[in-house]
């Protein structure tokens, strides 16, 4: 019996748990871009946008402005009729005081994403890259308008 009462318990928790990973977070910020001449480009929380990450199931994505892309990722977009700029999360961990993950800009480019759960700072560092922005939560489900 107390073995069964352990598992509901553990298994109530962990779908607790489960139910606090479900998080969109809508991130302003700024950072840099280094080019490929070595001269960097500075990014304005005002002026480009902003990073929309979504985690659901330890599965996740992230929705990264176009000019925090790198060069040959916005060529490439720049060609096609349906913009890329929403990657795949892989590596998520996620522990009481932060979320970190990697995603998978090109095939040299992966960059890695970290969040502050108590201060709400996202972190993204990468091949020529860095952005730091504050998150705050949103809901898909409620329209503004």
């Amino acid at each position: 019996m107390k073995k069964l009462l352990g598992i509901v318990v553990l298994g109530f928790l962990l779908s607790a748990n489960a139910k606090a990973l479900d998080l969109n977070l809508l991130c302003k910020g700024d950072g840099s871009r280094k080019t490929g001449t070595g001269t960097g480009i500075t990014l304005n929380k005002d002026v480009d946008g902003a990073v929309i990450l979504s985690l659901k199931a330890n599965r996740g994505e992230i929705n990264i402005p176009a000019a925090l892309l790198p060069g040959f990722n916005r060529t490439l977009n720049f060609l096609k009729k349906d913009k890329k700029n929403k990657f795949k999360l892989y590596n998520i961990k996620i522990n009481e005081s932060e979320i970190k993950a990697n995603f998978k800009l090109n095939p040299v480019n992966k960059p890695s994403v970290k969040i502050d759960r108590y201060t709400g700072v996202l972190y993204i560092e990468g091949l020529n890259l860095t952005f730091n922005a504050e998150c705050e939560k949103f809901e898909k489900k409620e329209k503004k308008f």
